[in-house]
């Protein structure tokens, strides 16, 4: 459903391009991943944030797209699959395992400004990086995992230091400091004065023992709740909103061309965020669903309702109802 309905209709904005080198065979190439933020609707951001409440995970925030070409070759870059990632440094993670191999080290070049090659101004920053680094970034991300959910939460940083960003401005971040691998909780307003400081690694021990760490990660848990509720609420009543004004846009006019197209990316949606049924909607607003799923199914065009027997035709040329309600009639 996100590769079909949802992918086509966001925006992404460059962040980062990460290039390194392989040896293949005896040959040289050069490998290119462009970082990109994927920018949804107001509607997919609602739903992604409803999926990951309900379902435990959302569309992915970052895609990578991936080239290769051969190191003397500077024009004949091919393309590879793409992959998508939670965060800027899940995406990070990913790349430099690649990157390391099983040399246990490799060379990368940064470029945060003039993404692509034909912008480029200079060769980027450059970062060697061991098993070791790549190590300690992955166990920062585990730990980030233990401390909520990443569609709640804004997650950033790169090889040096990751920022974990509370959902609310009432908490400050956490800081993971990879070089000395320490992580460092502030403190909660009214709850407690210092900051909690401990090793990056045995995150759930370090954390059960310290009264500080403790109180922030019970603040966090509370608002992540609140945040979950807020997120299945706020999707319901976008979901009626839309539609709403979808039916509205609509005026009964049958359901071909794009219209027929809009309606079936419409319903994807919703029966992908409350299931078939569409629990949670209000009667109308399911009955309304249900009618463009249906006509769907007929090929875009709504059944007719029929006319009742005992309906009155227009003057002139009315004529008797039949059956018991004729006596109402005449009379």
């Amino acid at each position: 459903m996100f590769k079909s309905v949802v992918e086509p209709c966001l925006e992404r904005v460059a962040v980062i391009e990460v290039l390194h080198t392989e040896r293949h065979e005896g040959r040289e190439f050069v490998i290119s991943h462009l970082l990109r933020r994927n920018i949804f609707t107001d509607f997919d951001r609602r739903l992604s944030r409803h999926l990951a409440a309900v379902r435990g995970a959302g569309f992915p925030s970052v895609s990578v797209s991936a080239r290769v070409r051969e190191r003397n070759d500077r024009h004949g870059w091919q393309p590879c699959a793409p992959a998508d990632h939670a965060s800027v440094p899940h995406a990070l993670a990913a790349i430099a395992r690649r990157a390391v191999g099983e040399t246990g080290s490799a060379n990368l070049r940064l470029h945060y400004h003039g993404l692509g090659e034909q912008e480029r101004e200079g060769q980027g920053l450059r970062r060697a990086i061991e098993t070791e680094d790549v190590d300690i970034l992955e166990a920062a991300l585990e730990g980030c995992q233990q401390v909520g959910d990443f569609a709640f939460m804004e997650v950033t940083g790169d090889f040096d230091l990751i920022m974990v960003k509370p959902p609310e401005p009432s908490l400050q971040p956490i800081v993971m400091d990879l070089f000395n691998r320490r992580l460092t909780m502030p403190p909660v307003p009214g709850l407690t004065n210092e900051h909690a400081s401990m090793p990056l690694f045995d995150f759930q021990r370090v954390v059960s023992e310290n009264a500080a760490a403790r109180t922030y990660m019970a603040a966090l848990r509370h608002m992540l709740v609140a945040q979950k509720e807020r997120a299945v609420l706020e999707f319901r009543a976008a979901a009626e909103q839309r539609i709403l004004d979808f039916e509205h846009a609509l005026r009964g006019r049958n359901l071909e061309s794009f219209r027929l197209d809009a309606v079936i990316s419409l319903v994807t949606r919703l029966k992908a965020g409350l299931g078939d049924s569409l629990a949670g909607l209000s009667e109308d607003a399911q009955i309304t669903a249900f009618d463009w799923a249906e006509a769907i199914e007929n090929g875009g065009f709504r059944a007719e309702p029929s006319r009742p027997e005992h309906e009155p035709l227009p003057w002139p040329g009315r004529v008797r109802p039949r059956g018991a309600a004729a006596g109402a009639a005449a009379f």
